[in-house]
């Protein structure tokens, strides 16, 4: 299933719950909406809503770094190959910079949130709630994430930057 992946960080639990509560209330399918965050910083709505729990084996310095949602297809695959979470982001098509940022804010505790659209509404759609929920960063791969490969895919060359700081 190719997907277009959105993703927003977010400063707190709260504001992640907020963001995952408008995203359902938008008829995003719960089945397409990924988290990654250290253990010691749950969000109450992931925990209730969001399934497919994966604990990886890189721990960032307050906890396990946890995947839940589709997300967990591929950040399997890097933790296998023992990379780290921005290596595993560039191999879903994000620029090196954009993962090395994603990287650093779950380091200092933050989270992250993605929205996996089946179309570009979708993504506009998850774009405007992250922005109104004054999400940190807010980024897309310069092309879709096929979420049945596997993260030891080959990355073909470096893609374009797509983070825009919201």
């Amino acid at each position: 299933m190719n997907s277009i992946p959105v993703f927003a960080v977010a400063r707190s639990r709260l504001q992640a719950d907020v963001m995952l509560i408008r995203l359902r209330r938008t008829n995003i399918p719960i089945e397409r909406i990924s988290a990654l965050f250290q253990s010691a910083f749950l969000p109450n709505s992931v925990a209730c809503w969001l399934s497919h729990w994966h604990l990886l084996t890189h721990d960032l310095g307050r906890g396990a770094l946890v995947a839940v949602g589709p997300i967990v297809k591929w950040l399997r695959g890097a933790e296998k190959n023992a990379i780290s979470p921005s290596c595993a982001l560039r191999r879903a098509r994000f620029d090196r910079l954009t993962a090395e940022r994603l990287e650093e804010h779950l380091e200092q505790g933050k989270m992250l949130l993605c929205v996996h659209a089946a179309a570009e509404e979708e993504v506009a759609i998850a774009w405007h709630i992250f922005q109104h929920a004054a999400a940190e960063l807010i980024a897309l791969p310069t092309q879709p994430l096929n979420i049945e490969a596997t993260a030891g895919d080959a990355l073909s060359g470096d893609p374009e930057p797509a983070a825009i700081p919201a």
